[in-house]
Formats: structure tokens, C-alpha cells, sequence
């Protein structure tokens, strides 16, 4: 769940919160996405009290609690998407497929 105030993870089966982190660390965000069930997501600042600009697409990883890679366009994000072997980045201008 991307917030004002951070990012929330949680597991739907059984509901339960498994990680939270607050505006310190992230920021206020705009998009989040999680590759699959792993420790790894991509993030992207947005909102009212952004940390990172939002053209930027930052890859988190949860096990070492830290920020592990940094992608940035020329444009703002519109989306991100992580599979197994790509990162896929939507800007305004284009479509940017890593593998």
C-alpha cells in the first residue's frame, strides 16, 4: 500500500501487515510493486513529501533493508512492473523493458 506517510505490506492470506516503513525511510509514494512473493520491490516517490524524485524508480530490498538499485528517466514514472527476468518502466515519453 503506497502512502502519505510510507508503504505498508501486507499478506491477504491470512490479513496481516508483514512489514511497514515509515515517511523517514521512503517518503511519501506513488507506486509500489513487489516481485512476486520475494523480499524485492520497486518504488516511486509522489505525493506531498516525496524523498526521491519521481523520476526515479528505486529497487528495495527487504532482507538487507536497503536500496539496491536506482533507475533514472528523463521523464516522471507512469508505471513499473517487476517479473522474474524484467523491469518494465512506463514514462511519459516511453516504454523501457530491462532483462
Amino acid at each position: 500500500c503506497c502512502m502519505e506517510t510510507g508503504l505498508r505490506i501486507y499478506n491477504v492470506n491470512p490479513i496481516e501487515e508483514r512489514a511497514h516503513y515509515d515517511l523517514d525511510l521512503m517518503g511519501s509514494l506513488s507506486q509500489c510493486e513487489m516481485l512476486y512473493r520475494t523480499n524485492y520491490f520497486a518504488v516511486v516517490s509522489g505525493g506531498n513529501r516525496p524523498k526521491f524524485a519521481n523520476n526515479t524508480v528505486l529497487i528495495y530490498n527487504d532482507q538487507e533493508k536497503k536500496f539496491v538499485y536506482e533507475l533514472t528517466f528523463t521523464s516522471p514514472v507512469k508505471a513499473v512492473r517487476l517479473r522474474k527476468d524484467k523491469v518494465i518502466v512506463a514514462t511519459s515519453n516511453e516504454i523501457n523493458v530491462f532483462s
